[in-house]
């Protein structure tokens, strides 16, 4: 589901993409290339993001301290949405 999530965002607007300008990449500017330009950066933006919570999750697994919950600073175990470790 996770997987689906990261991901999905980012195929829907690349599938936005290639039907408003087509298959052909075109440089970011947006005085010339409004609409293309803000989904190429939402697609660059929405994988950037997937990338970074992949890492958060698996590298602060391996080498993170004790995690505990964001939003209650209670302890759960490792892997859990939403904990966070300072080491």
């Amino acid at each position: 589901m996770q997987v689906l999530c990261n991901g999905g965002m980012g195929c829907l607007l690349a599938a936005l993409y290639i039907l408003d300008v087509g298959v052909g990449e075109l440089p970011v500017n947006f005085n010339v290339n409004y609409r293309a330009s803000w989904l190429s950066l939402g697609i660059l933006g929405t994988f950037a993001c997937a990338n970074g919570d992949t890492w958060a999750s698996e590298v602060g697994s391996v080498i993170g301290g004790d995690p505990h919950l964001i939003t209650t600073w209670k302890k759960v175990p490792r892997g859990t949405n939403g904990g966070v470790s300072i080491g």
